[in-house]
């Protein structure tokens, strides 16, 4: 089995090999996404693919920049690969669909152009990923203070938090069924993206609006 993670989150790469250990898995960063040598290296047979990233110097650039680097560079690069499963790790979906957040709208936006482009064709799997422990710890590759912020949210109720080992089960779950699967496309009305912001503050937009 030839699996393919885009994404270099050490926690959730430590949980894909833990329960795929025959696997052959090769790893890239998102950011790698639009280098020709990086296209040309993830050539063969993928029996999965995991899409789990995001590009977190992205908030403060212009939209364009930011657009290009989490939506289309990386629906390029999968129109490019030959596969047979695409697990999309996405955020949970607000009732709300207008957002302020950066973070929220490529996600959403990634996931709407892959189930459209793949769902009657590939094993599209769309889960969608809460706030995360691992090893009783908030799983985040951010600052303290983002990390701080995080965890409060957590402690006080505002947002749930999941261990990452009992997500990665249901996804294995997901992937060897034939249905129960998460293929719906999601309305979104972006509001002000174009305005640059740091992590947290997009974080907060999210928290207080979707």
């Amino acid at each position: 089995m030839r699996i393919l993670i885009i994404g270099k989150s050490q926690h959730f790469i430590e949980v894909v090999n833990k329960n795929f250990t025959q696997a052959s898995i090769k790893v890239i960063a998102w950011r790698s996404l639009a280098i020709d040598s990086c296209i040309s290296s993830c050539d063969g047979h993928f029996d999965i693919v995991f899409i789990a990233g995001f590009n977190y110097s992205s908030y403060n650039i212009f939209y364009k920049n930011y657009y290009k680097s989490n939506v289309e560079s990386v629906f390029n690069f999968m129109s490019g690969l030959s596969f047979s499963s695409c697990v999309y790790i996405d955020t949970l979906t607000s009732i709300i669909p207008t957002t302020y957040s950066r973070y929220y709208f490529a996600k959403k936006v990634l996931r709407n152009l892959l189930i459209k482009k793949y769902a009657t064709s590939h094993n599209i799997i769309v889960y969608e990923m809460p706030s995360l422990t691992h090893n009783g710890r908030i799983c985040m590759n951010a600052g303290l203070i983002d990390k701080l912020f995080a965890k409060a949210l957590v402690l006080t109720g505002i947002i749930k938090a999941r261990c990452l080992d009992d997500c990665m089960r249901e996804i294995v779950k997901l992937i060897s069924s034939a249905s129960n699967k998460q293929t719906t496309v999601v309305e979104i009305q972006p509001k002000f993206l174009f305005v640059p912001r740091t992590r947290l503050i997009d974080r907060i937009l999210r928290v207080l609006h979707g």
